[in-house]
């Protein structure tokens, strides 16, 4: 998606946009209902595998660039436009569970 916006209400439009909506506020976006047909009709095990990937090149870029990573909470994090490692735990479980691409 690669958007970026001055705070965090700013998304609503773009996720109208994105999915198809006409969400007036976060709030109804987040209603664990509309966010499950969102997953339901978006996310596939493919889509899956695209992020680990992804999520991957984005840690070897920052390993490349020399940014420092320390741990949050369990995961590792980059302090300039963080990258964690909730990847890695998805691809555990997708290992764990005998899927493969």
């Amino acid at each position: 998606m690669g958007y970026s916006v001055a705070n965090r209400y700013a998304y609503l439009s773009p996720i109208n946009r994105w999915f198809g909506k006409h969400y007036s506020s976060l709030d109804e976006y987040k209603k664990r209902d509309e966010f499950q047909s969102i997953l339901d009709q978006y996310i596939t095990i493919d889509s899956v595998f695209k992020a680990i990937e992804r999520a991957r090149a984005i840690e070897h870029d920052k390993k490349e660039k020399g940014a420092k990573r320390f741990d949050l909470l369990g995961h590792g994090i980059y302090q300039e436009n963080p990258s964690t490692t909730v990847h890695e735990v998805v691809q555990l479980m997708l290992d764990t569970c005998y899927v493969r691409r």
